[in-house]
């Protein structure tokens, strides 16, 4: 719900014409410090919000200045309200931000290994932990026992792809010159989020000594559902993609249709997967 927010939150942003409001502000900061309560690593999620267009500020008194007053200001402050929550988390449950496995971590004497990491993980066709999370980015919501099979992952990825090339007009006209702007805002997110959660689960989980200790080679413990919502941060991709190549239909009731039973046969065989597997 938290990426739905801020997301819906950003583009609703981008798209306003009128400056920003007292009411808005207020809930940007509100929506910084909902974000990082539900998970530290989702306050990179206001990442986009450092390019919102000039138009939602009022100008500076001195124009010399390379910057908008009221848009730093805001943004520093949504920064500080989201440090200080998570240092009040920190303080009534004691505990890090950040646990580590192991007493050094490699990744401090070597950063570069962490490119090395990240293929392992979310490339390399010889470790084949690249199936484990695209299979998990739904089906570990409910069990660690089983995965969605390919026959279901390859519909369910490919309805994705549809609904992002779908051509939408009106979509279009709304976010105008911003979207590509926007569509490289966010998928520069989604790779910062990727990297943050990689690098926390090598440290606090593939570098205990009963996983891999400090030869940990992969991100062992990264699950496909962390990345499950950042889904939603692709529509501004989409619709960029859509000046290039797009998926139009005569009749909107019946893409709509098969948008929605596609996905409620992929939803129901993952019910009863589920009710099969702890029968």
């Amino acid at each position: 719900m938290a990426v739905f927010t801020i997301t819906a939150f950003t583009l609703n942003l981008f798209t306003q014409k009128d400056k920003l409001s007292h009411k808005q502000t207020i809930a940007l900061i509100c929506i910084g410090v909902f974000l990082t309560l539900t998970k530290s690593v989702n306050a990179l999620l206001l990442f986009p919000l450092l390019f919102l267009p000039k138009r939602l500020f009022s100008p500076n008194k001195n124009e010399r200045l390379p910057f908008n007053i009221q848009k730093w200001a805001i943004l520093v402050v949504t920064g500080i309200a989201a440090i200080i929550s998570i240092l009040i988390w920190q303080k009534i449950y004691g505990q890090p931000l950040l646990t580590t496995g192991a007493a050094h971590n490699p990744l401090h004497s070597n950063p570069l290994k962490f490119i090395t990491i990240l293929f392992n993980t979310y490339i390399s066709p010889t470790i084949g932990y690249t199936d484990t999370v695209l299979r998990g980015s739904v089906g570990e919501f409910s069990s660690f026992k089983y995965h969605l099979p390919l026959f279901i992952l390859i519909p369910l990825f490919s309805l994705l792809f549809l609904s992002l090339l779908h051509y939408n007009k009106k979509d279009q006209e709304l976010l105008g010159e911003q979207t590509g702007k926007l569509a490289v805002y966010n998928l520069a997110t989604i790779g910062l989020f990727v990297c943050a959660v990689s690098y926390a689960m090598y440290t606090a989980w593939a570098l205990l000594p009963f996983r891999f200790g400090e030869g940990a080679y992969y991100a062992d413990g990264v699950q496909g559902r962390y990345f499950t919502a950042t889904a939603v941060m692709l529509v501004p991709v989409g619709l960029w993609l859509q000046k290039y190549i797009n998926v139009r239909t005569k009749n909107e009731k019946v893409f709509n249709l098969i948008m929605f039973f596609g996905l409620a046969l992929i939803l129901s065989f993952y019910i009863f997967e589920t009710v099969w597997t702890y029968k």
